[in-house]
């Protein structure tokens, strides 16, 4: 006996998508239909992040991003990505070249491509970007291993892909301004919509002095966005803003208008560093307040996940952070408030 299809609520969030089809459809009658009710429930689920103007969008919509380091995405588990979701991240950063080659082997091949997929879609799932970074300090193929991640996630709209992290350091594996474009147009070769940039450390800003030669530099490369590792000095987080502020700046006036994404920031236990709450909190609100267009908090829980899950990782003052960070940045119903929008 052919059933007719029901009506169906779906539930995204706080948001509400009824599909109706007519009593008369069947599935017998018409599985093109069926396809396209299928394909409608998929889309409804779709996280894609993307960018306008200065800001990262999120179906389209501006948003910011709020991240956490979760670099052994080898071990990952659901059960993490449910308490940043809960938390109200938006965002992890994950290492492909991490300790012990990560997801490649020696030569850059991707040898763990459906454990990667299975965490991007998961974090999909609960309206995550990943934060993909390609390659590290060593030495494996740099063209390999970009074209083979770009390529295996190339159909996942919540990725944007670093190509390498701090690519001005790591001495021999450091690359210059030309190899990273280089990288930049096999990655867009492999995914022409794929978001893609490269991580520095304290390139074109020492301290809070802007160097705009090293900045113009750097975007010339052709990345879509910048994302600074300002430098780890004692009163990095109330430097914050100041550093965000004259990046920005800088970009407007050389009409690149890009975003400023704050991936790396300061830690605690970094060269003996302890940070308290208050201040990892001013660095993310002084970073949104003048326009970045998201901001990462760094800590070691994520370096080793092999033993014991992300929140077990943090230290004390770690968690407190983690359960205000995402109440104190989208307090207000407004994602965005910076001087002179």
């Amino acid at each position: 006996m052919r059933r007719p299809l029901i009506s169906t609520l779906l539930v995204v969030g706080s948001s509400s998508m009824l599909f109706v089809l007519p009593p008369s459809v069947t599935y017998a009658q018409s599985p093109a239909v069926a396809s396209e009710y299928t394909a409608n429930l998929k889309a409804a689920r779709e996280t894609r992040v993307g960018i306008a103007g200065d800001k990262f969008t999120i179906n389209g919509q501006p948003t910011f991003l709020l991240g956490v380091s979760y670099f052994d995405a080898v071990h990952w588990r659901e059960s993490d990505l449910d308490r940043l979701a809960e938390h109200n991240f938006n965002l992890i950063r994950i290492f492909l070249d991490w300790r012990n080659r990560g997801f490649f082997d020696d030569e850059g091949n991707l040898t763990k491509s459906e454990e990667l997929l299975a965490l991007v879609r998961a974090a999909n799932d609960r309206g995550m970007v990943v934060d993909v970074t390609i390659t590290g300090y060593s030495k494996i193929p740099r063209d390999k291993a970009v074209r083979a991640a770009v390529r295996a996630l190339r159909n996942e709209p919540n990725v944007i892909f670093d190509l390498q992290n701090e690519h001005n350091l790591g001495g021999e594996a450091a690359l210059s301004h030309s190899d990273i474009r280089q990288l930049y147009f096999i990655a867009k070769a492999e995914n022409a919509r794929a978001i893609i940039f490269t991580s520095n450390y304290a390139a074109w800003m020492r301290g809070n002095t802007l160097n705009p030669e090293r900045l113009t530099q750097e975007v010339k490369t052709g990345v879509d966005l910048v994302a600074p590792h300002f430098t780890r000095n004692p009163k990095w987080y109330s430097d914050t803003g100041t550093r965000v502020a004259q990046t920005k700046e800088h970009l407007r006036s050389i009409n690149r208008n890009l975003p400023v994404y704050v991936q790396e920031d300061h830690r605690n236990g970094w060269r003996g560093g302890e940070f308290t709450k208050e201040q990892f909190l001013q660095a993310a609100q002084e970073a949104k307040a003048n326009g970045a267009a998201g901001w990462v908090f760094h800590t070691a829980a994520g370096f080793s996940l092999i033993d014991r899950e992300f929140f077990a990782e943090l230290d004390a003052t770690e968690r407190q952070v983690i359960q205000k960070l995402g109440s104190v940045i989208f307090a207000n119903s407004t994602a965005y408030n910076t001087p002179g929008d």
